[in-house]
């Protein structure tokens, strides 16, 4: 549109100036005519003179005139163009600094999907990456060589240091080898990455709960009252993320048995009843959000035990047996069936001790022998003494319990 309106008037300026040419020529040529047509007689009188000066007089204002307009035409002429001018120099700034900033739009947007095609290509040559070494770290780790497996993970974590599902695998690796830092780590870039990843939260109580069962040294018991703080902090949100997070809450249960512990080595034992009461109520909780779960159902039957409620907790017991054999029947190759062996084997070992069967006695330590061979390390093994030294402090005592724990033990120090 604006290109049309700029042909217009160059059009118009054109046909203007045309008309000006017409007009002076014509104005030069009736001027050239009058005075050579003028022809003085030999003898001239007075009156003769006067009506041609009138007469030259009239013709000279007559071309003043026509140069007059000719000039305010001109003047008009200047002025349009000098209108035209300006209007057409706006026009082109505008024209001009709009193409300016669509092609600084185009340079910006090729830039950017430069970067973009350049991170992908990153981001994919990192992921093949971690892929082989994630490969690498498993057998590593399959063979024992817990060590040279951590260091191969760690290469994982920096090649994709803002995906959270990588973090929060590699969380869970660190984690059950003992390596806690790496495992902090892992967990807080994954919650970083998503903050409503309930499960990072979950494990990054479960995290902080066993480095305070680690805590060594002469502030440990300031370091580990820390921890356990952390845990139950993290293992509640995962809770408010999912509501009836059965791993949650048995994790808060477990938090709450350790807290237990710590007072009834100090001997404050109506703050660790307390403790142990709270826990056995998450477990309970754990186990109506999951009626399945073996690990929940034995928690609350040792706790009961250990408070002192024999028959009911005997109930529990005898339920914890018949749910581990059904998940034990359905897990297939489940890499953390050992759990549902170890509850298993404490059930069978308490109803052989409540009704004083021998064969049951020693069908608890057949399926202790499975559940430590197929016990990942240390970490795992120390779970599990945790909830058997709290029965072995209890009022009733189970029959074989030393045995068990000697046998945890001798595994725990290979």
């Amino acid at each position: 549109m604006q290109r049309k309106h700029l042909l217009f008037a160059v059009a118009l300026l054109a046909i203007l100036l045309s008309t000006l040419l017409v007009v002076v020529a014509g104005s030069h040529v009736s001027a050239h005519n009058t005075i050579f047509i003028e022809t003085p007689t030999a003898t001239p009188n007075a009156n003769q003179i006067l009506n041609q000066a009138n007469q030259a007089t009239t013709e000279a204002q007559g071309t003043l005139n026509v140069i007059s307009i000719i000039i305010g035409f001109f003047s008009l002429i200047v002025g349009i163009l000098g209108i035209l001018a300006g209007i057409l120099t706006s026009v082109g700034i505008i024209l001009i600094n709009r193409y300016r900033k669509q092609l600084n739009e185009e340079r910006q947007q090729l830039s950017e999907e430069r970067e973009e095609a350049i991170k992908k290509r990153t981001d994919m040559d990192n992921t093949l990456k971690a892929v082989v070494y994630l490969g690498l770290g498993n057998r590593l780790h399959d063979q024992d060589k817990k060590q040279e497996a951590v260091a191969i993970y760690r290469k994982v974590g920096s090649l994709l240091p803002g995906d959270s599902e990588i973090n929060y695998s590699l969380g869970r690796i660190y984690s059950g080898s003992g390596y806690y830092e790496d495992a902090l780590t892992a967990f807080k870039a994954a919650l970083s990455a998503n903050p409503n990843f309930a499960e990072a939260e979950m494990e990054l109580g479960l995290a902080y709960r066993r480095r305070g069962e680690a805590q060594k040294g002469p502030d440990a018991e300031a370091l580990r009252n820390v921890d356990y703080d952390q845990a139950v902090t993290h293992l509640k949100r995962a809770t408010d993320l999912h509501p009836n997070y059965e791993d949650a809450l048995a994790g808060l249960g477990a938090a709450y048995r350790r807290m237990g512990d710590k007072e009834r080595d100090a001997q404050h034992d109506a703050k660790a009843r307390e403790y142990y009461e709270q826990s056995r109520d998450y477990y309970k909780q754990a186990q109506l959000a999951d009626p399945s779960s073996s690990y929940a159902l034995g928690n609350v039957a040792s706790l009961s035990w250990f408070l002192g409620e024999k028959n009911a907790a005997n109930g529990y017991f005898t339920l914890a047996e018949a749910v581990a054999k059904v998940r034990i029947m359905n897990a297939g190759r489940s890499p953390e069936i050992y759990w549902d062996y170890y509850d298993l084997a404490l059930a069978q070992l308490v109803t052989g001790t409540v009704t004083k069967d021998e064969a049951t006695k020693d069908e608890a330590i057949k399926t202790y022998h499975t559940a430590i061979q197929l016990t990942p390390g240390a970490v795992q093994l120390n779970s599990v003494l945790n909830n058997l030294y709290l029965l072995q402090k209890a009022r009733d005592g189970i029959d074989r319990l030393g045995k068990v724990i000697s046998l945890l033990e001798a595994a725990k120090a290979k």
